[in-house]
């Protein structure tokens, strides 16, 4: 944004009040969190890029290291394959963008003559914005698997959402055959925004919040029905006795448990735990060492483990084996559907 902000300016001096106008209350916005991570952990930009806190090296490899996904085509095209081959959960981009706002987008310039200056000044910096941020995209996306995911970029969405309004004012302005393209491009737009509502429409009226808000059900009852097993396990582990911890494998979600349970925040406890020094990936030393840190139980959450083993490239056969041996010298408590198994630490 700040080479926009200097057209027009020549020399050192303009360049860097251009660059103090935008960058320093950036900067200042992006202080205070900058500040608490030096203080908590020794790194200003903690969790990304260097070892600090509880980021530990074997821990940053597993957020930065991993084969990219997809190929190099990604770099060339990654517009149009993020809109066309996006999907919620799924794998690559791991988001839904859709096709309708990059191809809203690429009419932007559409009539640019006759546009109002300060129009055309908004048009142009969303414009740096977006591609400074698609250059950067491309580029992390070829080392790792999960650089590439569209959700680490939606800071500059809003740009994005600009330069899609931006062109479906272009295509306002041209008429062909009679047609004005931009009634066509306001369907398309209404159409997708009615698919989006009738979408989140029968999402909310399967979750049937409004049924708890006003006492005809349960809070233990709405839980259930809407988290599937998590809420039985997350019941059996509020009923432990006191004194208890449990450390979960694979399972991010503690709201429900809390403080008795210590959650796997980034899915990389196990691989954590194989790594340590002194360890040597030994499922017993492993057990040991949750016995030491004071958890009695471990919450094993299957389906999160296979998912693991499917996608992620981190693992190696080595270490399912030593999970199936590290899990084998737990004492079974409880199973609930084949979601979770509840284990107690063998003192």
């Amino acid at each position: 944004a700040a080479l926009v902000l200097i057209r027009g300016r020549s020399g050192l001096q303009g360049y860097l009040r251009s660059l103090a106008w935008f960058g320093l209350p950036a900067l200042l916005v992006f202080s205070p969190w900058l500040a608490k991570n030096f203080l908590a952990t020794g790194s200003p930009i903690y969790p990304l890029l260097f070892p600090a806190g509880a980021m530990t090296p074997e821990r940053i490899a597993f957020y930065h290291g991993g084969e990219a996904w997809g190929n190099w085509l990604d770099v060339f095209f990654l517009p149009l394959r993020s809109a066309l081959w996006g999907a919620e959960g799924g794998p690559g981009y791991s988001a839904s963008i859709g096709p309708l706002m990059l191809g809203l987008s690429l009419a932007a310039l559409l009539g640019w003559s006759s546009r109002p200056r300060a129009e055309r000044g908004a048009v142009s910096t969303a414009l740096v914005i977006l591609l400074a941020a698609f250059l950067v995209w491309m580029a992390l996306g070829r080392f790792s698997i999960y650089l590439l995911q569209s959700r680490l970029y939606l800071s500059v969405f809003p740009a994005y959402a600009f330069l899609a309004a931006a062109g479906y004012a272009g295509l306002s302005r041209i008429k062909s055959g009679g047609v004005r393209l931009g009634v066509i491009a306001g369907a398309l737009a209404l159409l997708v925004a009615g698919f989006t509502a009738v979408e989140l429409g029968l999402y909310t009226l399967d979750q049937s919040p409004a049924r708890q808000v006003l006492g005809l059900e349960t809070e233990e009852s709405y839980l259930s029905r809407n988290l599937g097993w998590f809420e039985p396990a997350m019941g059996a582990l509020r009923s432990l006795p006191a004194g208890s911890r449990v450390l979960m494998l694979w399972e991010p979600r503690s709201l429900y448990c809390q403080p008795l349970c210590a959650p796997d925040e980034v899915l990389d406890r196990w691989l954590v735990e194989r790594h340590t020094p002194g360890l040597d990936g030994r499922p017993g030393a492993i057990l040991r060492r949750w016995a030491d840190q004071g958890f009695t139980h471990v919450l094993y959450y299957k389906l999160g483990a296979e998912f693991q083993k499917a996608h992620a490239p981190h693992y190696q056969g080595d270490d399912w084996l030593a999970l199936e041996q590290l899990l084998a010298g737990l004492e079974f408590q409880a199973s609930f559907g084949d979601t979770y198994v509840l284990y107690r630490l063998v003192q």
